[in-house]
């Protein structure tokens, strides 16, 4: 993954049933040579009686994109409210 902490994440909660939780993601990192990336996928999540993570399946794809191409451009932490969700962006 990320050769930096440069991940910049993005993710729509799609749904949570007793102990599965679904998402879309979508996140954007730089790697060591400076080459941008966009990363986006599904991830299905499934949780013990304790609480702990017992399973992850995820399909996650990698895309190169030029600097310019870039779409979470906020920096860490949460989004603007304003910003449009996954499906709105095309990812």
């Amino acid at each position: 993954m990320a050769d930096r902490a440069t991940l910049l994440p993005y993710q729509v909660v799609m749904g949570l049933v007793r102990k599965s939780y679904c998402r879309a993601i979508s996140y954007e990192w730089q790697d060591a040579g400076g080459q941008w990336w966009r990363s986006y996928g599904n991830e299905n999540w499934q949780f013990a009686s304790n609480g702990q993570m017992e399973r992850r399946h995820a399909s996650i794809n990698d895309v190169r994109i030029a600097e310019v191409e870039r779409l979470i451009v906020w920096g860490y932490g949460p989004g603007p409210d304003d910003f449009p969700d996954i499906e709105a962006l095309g990812l």
